[in-house]
């Protein structure tokens, strides 16, 4: 199974290739080049684990407490809804509004992880994003130890292949669904 090779360390980007797309790219560019078969794209929810120094300090279920405590009921699912608006609900527009678009149809694929690490260390038990730029995307690849970079050539092998394999990821809007 081949996998891309480790290009950047750079922040998350529109990449191919394992490159960063040049700035101003956007889905409406011509996908007759080559560069650009397709579009997976998802989202996560858990943007808030980026900032764990703290978390690395207390128990999630501490954590939680404290959030409760210091947020009103309303407040709390405003900022749940908040979250979802950015991270999830634009998402799936981008993907409709892809699927639309004669130049991608059933280009377009969705992903969300949410799922606790089972990977021991820091990440274990936490529902944490960077696995999903270190695993998918190979951010950050050459600062991770030899083991966590055979994790992350595996992961992103095995996402390749289920894209474009015998029985391909499927479309969004196929079934509205994500993967």
């Amino acid at each position: 199974m081949a996998c891309v090779s480790p290009a950047n360390s750079a922040a998350i980007g529109p990449f191919i290739d394992g490159k960063l797309l040049k700035e101003g790219w956007t889905y409406k560019d011509n996908v007759a080049n080559t560069r650009c078969k397709e579009i997976i794209q998802g989202d996560t929810n858990i943007e808030a684990i980026i900032l764990d120094g703290l978390l690395k300090r207390l128990h999630q279920e501490r954590f939680n407490e404290l959030v409760d405590n210091a947020l009103a009921s309303q407040i709390a699912k405003e900022l749940l809804l908040m979250g979802n608006t950015i991270f999830i609900y634009s998402q799936v527009g981008i993907s409709e509004a892809l699927h639309d678009s004669v130049l991608w149809r059933d280009r377009v694929y969705m992903y969300h992880w949410e799922q606790p690490s089972s990977f021991p260390e820091l990440t274990c038990g936490l529902s944490y994003r960077g696995l999903c730029a270190m695993l998918l995307r190979l951010n950050k690849f050459q600062n991770c130890p030899p083991s966590t970079q055979q994790v992350s050539l595996e992961a992103a092998g095995i996402r390749s292949a289920f894209a474009h394999g015998q029985q391909p990821w499927e479309p969004y809007l196929d079934a509205k669904r994500l993967m």
